[in-house]
Formats: structure tokens, sequence, C-alpha cells
């Protein structure tokens, strides 16, 4: 995996590169908590070769962590393995109607909490 966050003003960029394996989770998971501190967290997964669901988890706890302290995290992804393994891994439509975003999914974005369609 290749991780790099550029900062502007209260929010990041999180870039993730490559192969997001199973080793890799716990470095996402501190460089997401990291960013979060900071504000409003943006995370770009269109140049990830893969996705692993433990990396996916993370990005799911990450969701929930932003919406409990009032910050925004969002995934752009273009199409290919994130998208792919959402399905895969199950975790939507199901967990998305459990979270405390109100109504903005991480899965597909601002106002879509419960729609089908991934």
């Amino acid at each position: 995996m290749d991780l790099t966050i550029e900062k502007s003003g209260d929010s990041s960029l999180v870039v993730l590169k490559g192969e997001l394996a199973v080793e890799d989770a716990g470095q996402l998971k501190l460089a997401l908590a990291a960013a979060l501190r900071d504000g409003s967290v943006e995370i770009d997964l269109s140049g990830a070769s893969s996705i692993n669901v433990f990396c996916l988890q993370v990005l799911c706890s990450a969701h929930r962590s932003a919406a409990i302290s009032g910050r925004k995290i969002s995934i752009s992804a273009g199409s290919g393995p994130f998208t792919e393994e959402v399905k895969r891994a199950g975790l939507f439509p199901n967990i998305c109607r459990k979270h405390p975003a109100g109504g903005h999914c991480l899965w597909m974005g601002p106002g879509t909490c419960g729609e089908a369609g991934i």
C-alpha cells in the first residue's frame, strides 16, 4: 500500500494506491485516526488495485468515528476493486442502514443511505 496525506486547512486528502492487504489495516487505521483529529477527510481509492475486507472494516470504523465526532469522511473510488469488494463483503446495504451518520452513506455518498444499487 502506498499512502499519502495532503492537508489543506482543517481537511485532509488521504490517497491510497496499490494493494491494500490485511497487513496494511493497522497503518491505515492510524493514518485515518490522525487525519480525523485534524478535521474532515476525503479518501481517494482510485489508484487502489485491490482492497482486503480488513481494510474495508477500517474505513467503516473511521466513518462511524467521524460521524460520532461530527467530522465528515468521504471516499472517491472510481470503479473497480473498492466497489466490488464492498459488494462481495456484504457491507452494502445491510451495515449501511445501521450507522449514526444521519443519512450519509460511506459506500454511496450523501443522502443515499439504505438505497440499493452500488
